[in-house]
């Protein structure tokens, strides 16, 4: 009864965080909306009773027309305090295209974060607080037109802060003791803010799908994920729909 009572607390202390990102959704003038899918390679390698490295691979396209969104990689270096608690310290390296012309902007980004993790029967409940300092390939970009864009990349980079908390839960549908067979349903929702602007929204995501554990160290996932983002630099906003799927190892 303690731990269904926690749980509802945290659920109740999440409800501003998700009405805070329905009513950016709401305010939002959208720049464009559209439909993506995100493939990604998930690889958890425990290397002791205290240490995990999880290093991730994941290409952004958009359906229709066909075409490059992003392609980001991350690694992150784990301590594994206990079962409730672990930190890590990482890196991502992102490559952003441009929704007007071939320019690529680079993106180099440290972070660190921290993990809570608890269970209430057949749910489990994480935490996540991750800090970044980004460090993003400047860009000038010129509208000559409606439907001419002139961009160019800078030789410098901005930086900037972001702080993300993503929430994430999920309820185990066949029971396999999370080996071969295994199948549960799992969510989650995350906001994104900085600091360096009076309008600290930066992004708002949430996320429902299916995982299955196709053999002990394998696992399959697939999921819808809705994705509101703002770009601070030229005030724009989108706001896509976006199917993700993973390929999730263990070693």
């Amino acid at each position: 009864m303690m731990a269904v009572t926690r749980a509802s607390l945290f659920f109740f202390l999440f409800i501003p965080l998700f009405s805070f990102g329905q009513e950016e959704l709401r305010e939002t003038n959208e720049l464009e909306q559209g439909g993506l899918y995100w493939i990604r390679y998930y690889l958890e390698w425990e290397l002791s009773d205290k240490l995990q490295l999880d290093v991730e691979a994941e290409n952004r396209r958009f359906f229709s027309p066909s075409r490059q969104y992003q392609f980001i990689t991350r690694g992150t270096l784990y301590y594994l305090q206990s079962e409730a608690w672990n930190f890590g310290i990482g890196m991502a390296y992102s490559q952003m295209h441009s929704l007007w012309t071939p320019l690529v902007e680079p993106e180099i980004r440290p972070h660190q974060e921290t993990n809570y993790t608890h269970e209430a029967g057949r749910w489990n409940f994480n935490h996540r607080l991750r800090i970044e300092q980004r460090f993003r390939g400047d860009t000038t970009r010129t509208f000559v037109s409606p439907e001419e864009v002139e961009e160019e990349l800078e030789s410098t980079y901005s930086f900037n802060m972001r702080y993300r908390y993503e929430f994430t839960t999920d309820f185990d549908i066949i029971d396999k003791g999370r080996k071969k067979g295994h199948l549960h349903a799992q969510g989650f929702a995350a906001i994104m803010v900085r600091t360096d602007e009076d309008d600290i929204f930066d992004t708002f995501r949430y996320y429902g799908g299916l995982r299955y554990y196709l053999t002990d160290n394998l696992r399959l996932e697939l999921g819808y994920l809705r994705h509101l983002e703002k770009e601070h630099t030229y005030d724009f906003q989108y706001s896509y729909s976006t199917l993700r799927f993973t390929v999730r190892h263990k070693l």
